[in-house]
């Protein structure tokens, strides 16, 4: 009786497997834009925790781009070998339009047989290349309790493998070791050592992200992980960014066009911090104690400001890609691009910083507001909000639960929660988004728009039909968006 019960777990077990083995990733595809489609082929190092499936979740996160379709066929025990040899993979990879395939072998098998591991890396090469897609290695880690050196000799195989075909190595096994040496408390390994718990799980999808994207995972949630520790995750998302960060040649760590993204990012970054001789910054830089619990925030003054005259404020939240505690970040895009570009507007304009691995906070943000005020000359009947993308979403959220600070609301390719969407029935919302945007679906500023008029409040939508998540160029250079901020005062807007 006993080993009959035994044996039906195990094919249950194995049913569960199966079933894992060639799901599509669930996580939600933003409608608008057409995702990367990525194939996983493995074994059990690519299916715990449904690790393909993770990554889209995080992926596909509002404000995030590009969108991620994943899919994975991962049988237990499977080296490249068995995967080439069985067909099934084979036959996935000829019938799935994809974008990029994903190889992934055993650690020791990468070891112990390396012209194996190679001949059947090349082998699935020229099919995935035939098939029209490109292939992408995923560097495994060495095991908890093997030899240290098992890490080196994982990713100087993998290293070698990606090289013969000229395709990016995933350096996974990098970030565990670093990880391992640097976050000691945060165990990556399940039970038996040689597979990933949660938090394993974890950096290897933030890891795929960096390959894939170029961009950094920073501020990512859980990604469907409910065990993983807040802090943990932001611990991760750094390990990852910075494990790539310091790889000399980040071609063999990332696609073509990641590693487009992330050079360009790095060039406006440079951009952003040159100051020609000679040119007066326009902006105050203030600096905040840890302990106030608040933003660092750049400052904008009139050229003809004066102290005797209360003067309107605009608090602009920038995007996901300007936290830091760089300052000259912020010049780089948006409201504050446009004054460095030498606009002069009659505001007040206060430009905080969200710190790496953070999104914007309500409370901390409604704090910051009560210090600009006591500090600058302001008109409190007059102040304004605005945010593009990361700084959207914020802009709603502020706006919902302290609609009592702002004259007017203009969200950028943002989105929010639409039952707090009542707190803004008193304050003028004039919203602006890309019809052809790929990172936030022009349907969030759609409902949080309907939202806040069936409650009774006045709240309008600007769409560009062509523009995609960058609508905040076209609205901040727009004299229309400042004189409708004018055209409204806090009292007045006030309803019966």
């Amino acid at each position: 009786m006993g080993n009959r019960i035994q044996r039906i777990c195990f094919l249950l077990v194995i049913f569960i497997i199966i079933a894992a083995i060639c799901c599509a990733s669930a996580a939600q595809v933003r409608a608008s834009g057409k995702p990367v489609r990525i194939l996983f082929i493995g074994n059990s190092l690519t299916f715990y925790y449904e690790m393909p499936k993770v990554l889209a979740n995080l992926a596909n996160a509002p404000g995030r781009q590009p969108a991620l379709f994943t899919q994975m066929y991962a049988p237990g025990g499977f080296t490249l070998e068995n995967n080439y040899t069985k067909g099934e993979a084979l036959k996935l990879i000829k019938s799935g339009k994809w974008d990029y395939v994903v190889l992934q072998d055993g650690s020791s098998q990468t070891i112990k047989d390396r012209e194996k591991f190679f001949e059947y890396s090349r082998k699935f090469d020229s099919e995935i290349k035939k098939a029209g897609a490109k292939t992408i290695f995923y560097m495994t880690w060495g095991y908890e309790r093997s030899e240290p050196n098992m890490f080196s000799q994982v990713a100087e195989s993998y290293k070698k493998a990606a090289a013969e075909v000229n395709a990016p190595a995933s350096p996974v096994g990098l970030a565990w070791q670093r990880a391992l040496k640097e976050k000691p408390g945060i165990k990556l390994y399940d039970n038996d050592g040689v597979h990933q718990n949660q938090a394993g799980t974890y950096l290897t999808a933030c890891v795929f992200y960096i390959t894939l994207t170029g961009r950094n995972p920073a501020g990512f949630s859980n990604g469907g992980l409910t065990e993983l520790k807040r802090d943990d995750c932001i611990a991760l998302q750094k390990i990852a960014w910075e494990t790539v960060n310091e790889i000399e040649d980040k071609k063999n760590c990332m696609t073509e066009q990641a590693f487009g993204f992330y050079q360009r990012g790095i060039e406006q970054k440079k951009k952003a911090v040159e100051n020609p001789e000679g040119r007066k910054d326009i902006f105050e830089k203030v600096f905040q104690p840890a302990e106030a619990n608040s933003y660092n925030y750049i400052a904008y003054k009139p050229k003809d400001y004066d102290k005797q005259k209360l003067w309107p404020l605009i608090l602009f939240l920038h995007g996901m890609g300007e936290r830091g505690d760089d300052l000259e970040k912020h010049k780089i895009i948006g409201l504050p691009q446009v004054l460095e570009k030498g606009k002069d507007l009659p505001f007040v304009i206060i430009c905080p910083q969200c710190p790496e691995y953070h999104v914007w906070n309500s409370e901390r943000l409604n704090r910051l507001l009560d210090e600009v005020i006591k500090k600058y000359s302001v008109d409190r009947e007059r102040i304004y909000l605005t945010g593009l993308s990361m700084g959207g979403f914020g802009s709603w959220s502020l706006g919902c639960r302290h609609p009592e600070r702002f004259a007017a609301v203009a969200p950028i390719c943002g989105g929010g929660n639409v039952k707090e969407a009542v707190g803004l029935k008193d304050v003028p919302v004039w919203a602006f988004h890309g019809a052809k945007d790929k990172t936030v679906s022009l349907t969030m500023s759609q409902e949080m728009v309907n939202a806040v008029n069936k409650n009774g409040g006045d709240a309008k939508l600007t769409v560009y039909p062509e523009a995609g998540h960058d609508s905040w160029t076209q609205t901040y250079n727009n004299p229309e968006l400042y004189k409708w901020f004018l055209s409204h005062k806090k009292n007045a807007n006030r309803k019966e």
